[in-house]
């Protein structure tokens, strides 16, 4: 069908990394990400709009935790245990919230899912 990518391979054992476009920091302790775009005229309007080309996203303490495990050390199996035994949160909803999570980081390609190290 056009427009679907059939994922092969189990979602859990996948390493998500950071994509390079994004850049994270701190701010009155919750976690902004900033992503940067590419495009022609990006290079025009930054001379003049300074946040031109650029999205900002403040995550919660739950996508502040997931997003500092996406650096390629941990995979998706490993990130629900520890995100488990850190919010003390053992339903049965947690796998599905990190997977919808992490579908849109992908999604949006602010990471990246690597099948193995």
């Amino acid at each position: 069908m056009f427009g679907f990518n059939k994922n092969k391979g189990n979602l859990l054992t996948m390493y998500p990394v950071k994509s390079v476009n994004v850049s994270d920091e701190m701010i009155d302790g919750q976690l902004r990400l900033t992503v940067y775009h590419a495009g022609f005229f990006r290079r025009i309007f930054e001379k003049w709009f300074p946040n031109y080309g650029k999205s900002f996203i403040n995550l919660d303490k739950y996508g502040q935790f997931v997003w500092q495990h996406c650096d390629g050390n941990f995979t998706i199996k490993d990130i629900l245990i520890d995100m488990q035994k850190q919010f003390d949160d053992n339903s049965e909803f947690a796998l599905e919230r990190l997977i919808v999570f992490i579908r849109i980081l992908a999604s949006n390609k602010l990471i990246k899912l690597i099948r193995s190290k």
